[in-house]
């Protein structure tokens, strides 16, 4: 994709991704959302997980469902 770079280490390891946002900004909004869930995933990555019928009963008691 025209003003996406992948930034390497020596060893051409894949280290760092680099976004012009000025040749991209042509793109979707659904294409940015795409681009921010998977930033989050990875900031979540490690934590702790819950089951979606334990996330359900939580929101119920809530009063949120």
């Amino acid at each position: 994709m025209k003003g996406v770079d992948v930034v390497t280490d020596e060893k051409k390891n894949k280290k760092y991704l680099q976004i012009d946002i000025a040749k991209v900004q042509k793109y979707s909004d659904a294409m940015w959302e795409d681009l921010y869930d998977v930033l989050i995933a990875s900031l979540r990555k490690g934590q702790p997980s819950s089951s979606l019928a334990a996330v359900e009963k939580r929101l119920i008691k809530a009063g949120k469902l």
